[in-house]
């Protein structure tokens, strides 16, 4: 079962959507596994749909999700949300998005966090929208 079609996906799609926009001050999660059940493809299509969906927000383009995808892509150039991609979208490359994966990467993630924590911490403002994508 592929991502889009997973209540898990949903579901963490929402939550991670929530604290982009403000609704929800922090989200954190944790998904464990086997190993090879697709754990990091549902986290980075989650992620990397809730950052569409509030960059969308940000815009006032509350439309559905088809009119949304495009008027980003009429702005920065197609997006890509599936493992057959031929190099990084405008979302991949503007985000970054960094994933810490077993127990081998938890020392990384608690001194990203500590960055990340200082860093919100200094910040004024902020806010997504896809204008400020360059």
């Amino acid at each position: 079962m592929g991502c889009v079609q997973s209540l898990l996906c949903v579901k963490l799609t929402n939550l991670i959507y929530s604290a982009l926009i403000g609704s929800r001050a922090f989200f954190s999660a944790v998904v464990v596994s086997q190993p090879g059940v697709s754990k990091t493809s549902y986290m980075y299509y989650s992620l990397k749909a809730a950052l569409v969906r509030a960059l969308c927000h940000g815009n006032h383009i509350n439309s559905d999700p088809e009119d949304c995808v495009r008027r980003i892509e009429s702005v920065h150039g197609e997006l890509c949300f599936n493992r057959y991609c031929t190099k990084p979208d405008p979302i991949n490359e503007k985000y970054r998005f960094v994933y810490y994966t077993g127990i081998c990467d938890l020392k990384r993630f608690l001194s990203d966090a500590r960055e990340i924590m200082n860093t919100l911490r200094h910040s004024v403002g902020g806010g997504l929208s896809y204008s400020s994508m360059t």
